[in-house]
């Protein structure tokens, strides 16, 4: 007998067993009376179940596990298509496609133990693949793994007791004052010296850049909604207020044309993330700065200008959309002059 399921992606599956193994078969559809349709077409060419199969069956019934890691990526990667956003979406696609290659793609995810992760682990660090990229690989391959487990689809994650490579903590590459005048002059006269100017004074990430619209930026009331559209999706899905100051509102005042998207392209379309990212890398290399710098020290750049100016760190939180205050924490070695106030305040009778 066949079951129709709805998988937390909310796609429509039609589930039988096949001489003692539970077969996944996608009806490829969301709407409910169109996937019983396809149900009981799909029922009727089974072929009819014998005495003995159907004994096969209630022995295999409770067996969730006897999934294979093919079928638990699949499904999965429905979940992730529609809760997180492009970048994180090919992220999974090529972690758990290296994941499939290492394990076997029909092994039974129930066989999967925490020493086949360690040896995955392990390979990779033995390669050419940085210590970040592995751990970052592993926090996703936690995830899928946790799900899995609030799926019911296994008792315990291979994962539990796997630890992240340890890393030494080092300062992240940022503009100085004086970097950033060199990089801005360089590139006067351009839209991307307008980026750049852009970036640091908001700390927006490159993607939410690129597809802000002027329908988001409230100059009157000084501030601009950083928030999901039809054609994009913040990183956490979430709202988010950024302030206009007054470099920032001189910046937007002196653009033409306001309507539409912020910055685009000669052809009148979005640029391409890729495409900001190499021009502005290109530029900080005919600058002769530190070839560490990329797009995204600009955000870093907004971060740690906030903290050495004394802004909290709950505020430097609020203002970069950090999901946990752990992350804000990389920029805590900068507030050096509000820790030297308190220092100050020490009395030993000297």
């Amino acid at each position: 007998m066949a079951t129709l399921i709805k998988n937390p992606a909310g796609i429509y599956q039609i589930v039988f067993y096949e001489r003692g193994k539970r077969i996944w078969r996608s009806l490829s559809t969301r709407d409910r009376k169109l996937a019983h349709k396809r149900f009981i077409e799909y029922e009727k060419r089974m072929p009819p179940i014998s005495v003995a199969s159907k004994d096969e069956q209630v022995k295999s019934l409770p067996e969730n596990s006897k999934q294979t890691l093919q079928q638990a990526i699949q499904e999965y990667l429905g979940y992730v298509k529609v809760n997180f956003t492009t970048n994180t979406q090919r992220d999974y696609n090529s972690i758990l496609k290296l994941l499939k290659e290492h394990l076997g793609t029909d092994r039974p995810i129930a066989d999967i133990t925490i020493r086949d992760i360690e040896r995955y682990k392990n390979e990779k660090y033995s390669g050419t693949m940085s210590p970040h990229t592995i751990n970052h690989d592993l926090r996703c391959i936690k995830s899928f793994f946790n799900r899995l487990v609030q799926w019911d689809l296994l008792e315990k994650s291979p994962c539990k007791g796997v630890k992240l490579i340890r890393i030494d903590e080092t300062i992240r590459p940022y503009l100085s004052k004086e970097d950033l005048q060199t990089v801005l002059k360089h590139t006067t006269g351009t839209q991307l010296h307008d980026i750049i100017l852009f970036a640091v004074l908001t700390g927006l990430r490159l993607g939410e850049i690129v597809n802000l619209n002027w329908e988001d930026i409230l100059l009157e009331k000084r501030k601009i909604i950083v928030r999901s559209n039809g054609t994009f999706r913040t990183k956490s899905g979430k709202m988010r207020i950024i302030p206009i100051n007054s470099a920032l509102l001189n910046l937007l005042e002196s653009m033409p044309d306001k309507a539409g998207l912020l910055f685009r392209s000669p052809k009148g379309v979005a640029w391409r993330a890729q495409f900001i990212s190499k021009q502005f890398k290109r530029a900080i290399c005919s600058c002769g700065l530190n070839e560490k710098l990329h797009f995204h020290s600009l955000r870093h750049t907004f971060g740690s200008y906030l903290v050495e100016s004394g802004v909290s760190l709950f505020h430097v939180q609020q203002l970069m959309g950090h999901s946990s205050p752990y992350v804000t924490q990389i920029y805590a070695h900068l507030g050096t002059a509000e820790l030297l106030s308190s220092v100050e305040k020490l009395n030993v009778g000297i």
